[in-house]
């Protein structure tokens, strides 16, 4: 066989279930990626006897394993699922135009009945399904389910509900338009994922990973990037569980639809002030955000002397924005800097294409409690430039403008991805 060509490489990534143990990637868990660093090592220690001039063995250490830098581009509808797994929440998506499926009958963990709906075989399978409310089984409510398959009056799902269903379900379908809201959880306990890399000679594979910092940097004339870290169980070569033949099954949600800067529309004002508006909007020739969790997994207390546990918070989190503008024009930065009562709020939006009626992809990102950590103008013999370093903080209530916003950030997608990444059967 001829060797093995970097545009030859296949990346997908899987809600994970139990730290240290893979789960099978398979269709819709595909991501288009750009070049990283999934790596493990492992000390290799050679027996140091006196007596042995030459050591005749050398024995392996604990393994030290990390996704070290994963960049892709940033796009509207294929990236939930990391996104997700950094955010730490999710929750049920909010569905522009999504059916009423309500169950009519007894139906079970996995089934919705809704007696005479007259449904085409099938037409369904695909879409996703959430409960809104259950007064019999109120553990159903924010349940998100994809769907299988579908007969003329039942819809079964991809993962069991926690409770069966029955007519007291109510709920609604998706119709290919939905908004979600990731917010920043203050732990991931419990939240990572399986990586699977088809090498085409064979599978480079995460059993669990935990993504621990997230990087979106924009600037003009190109598409958005998006990076991801985080420390990981192992990375293994002969799994039994993600391998050629089970790649094969690996779908992607989408190929298409990059974020661009120039989609981009970008505000700020006081802080305390009024809703931003037109007359906020500013042009930065880039900008950086870098969120970054400190976590740490520890060796034995997973039950393993050479792994590490499931990561932890190990101290506080970071979370900074960094804005470039293409030319020095203002003093202002410099005196909102040098006073520390000044706070500022700004969101992002970008604008993608048209996904029906007068709903279009997008992503706003909404930073309601800004406060400069560093302005400067590097001097040279060119045209100067004005950097200005953020650090986003919680707010001790939403701004005007920014409804229920108070975490360091929100990240926002309008996509046609209807499920919730981080629950079973999405």
């Amino acid at each position: 066989m001829s060797g093995v060509a970097g545009i030859e490489l296949k990346f997908a990534v899987k809600r994970g279930v139990a730290w240290g143990t893979a789960v099978e990637c398979g269709a819709n868990d595909g991501v288009l990626v750009l070049p990283g660093a999934l790596k493990a090592t492992m000390d290799d220690k050679p027996d140091d006897s006196l007596g042995l001039f030459w050591p005749t063995d050398s024995d392996r250490g604990a393994v030290v394993a990390a996704e070290g830098g994963r960049p892709a581009y940033l796009r509207y509808d294929s990236i939930d699922v990391l996104i997700a797994h950094f955010m730490g929440t999710s929750g049920a998506p909010t569905y522009t135009s999504g059916v009423a499926t309500n169950g009519t009958g007894a139906g079970s963990t996995t089934t919705l009945l809704k007696t005479g709906a007259g449904w085409t075989i099938n037409e369904h399978a695909g879409k996703f399904w959430q409960c809104s409310a259950d007064s019999g089984q109120p553990t159903n409510v924010g349940a998100v389910r994809r769907i299988v398959s579908n007969t003329a009056d039942t819809l079964t799902f991809a993962a069991a509900l926690p409770a069966a269903t029955s007519a007291t379900t109510q709920g609604s379908m998706s119709a290919g338009i939905a908004t979600h809201n990731y917010d920043l959880a203050d732990n991931l306990d419990g939240v990572f994922v399986t990586v699977a890399m088809n090498e085409k000679i064979g599978i480079k594979e995460a059993p669990s990973l935990k993504l621990s910092e997230m990087v979106i940097k924009g600037t003009t004339g190109n598409p958005l990037q998006i990076i991801f870290k985080g420390p990981a169980y192992n990375v293994i070569f002969n799994s039994a569980v993600n391998t050629l033949a089970t790649f094969a099954n690996v779908t992607y949600r989408e190929q298409r639809n990059r974020m661009l800067y120039s989609q981009g529309v970008m505000r700020v004002n006081a802080q305390g002030g009024g809703a931003l508006g037109s007359g906020d909007i500013f042009y930065p020739k880039e900008f950086e955000l870098t969120a970054k969790r400190a976590m740490k997994g520890v060796y034995g207390a997973g039950g393993s002397f050479d792994n590490i546990d499931e990561p932890t918070n190990d101290g506080t989190p970071e979370v900074q924005l960094k804005i470039t503008m293409p030319r020095h024009t203002e003093i202002t930065p410099f005196t909102d800097w040098a006073d520390s009562s000044v706070y500022k709020k700004m969101d992002i939006t970008f604008t993608g294409a048209l996904i029906s009626g007068s709903s279009y992809r997008k992503m706003v990102l909404s930073f309601p409690n800004l406060k400069y950590a560093n302005v400067d103008t590097p001097e040279q013999r060119g045209i100067l430039e004005n950097e200005r370093l953020f650090n986003c903080l919680s707010a001790a209530a939403a701004p005007t403008g920014m409804t229920g916003i108070t975490k360091p950030f929100r990240l926002q997608l309008v996509n046609t991805f209807g499920g919730d990444p981080l629950q079973a059967g999405n």
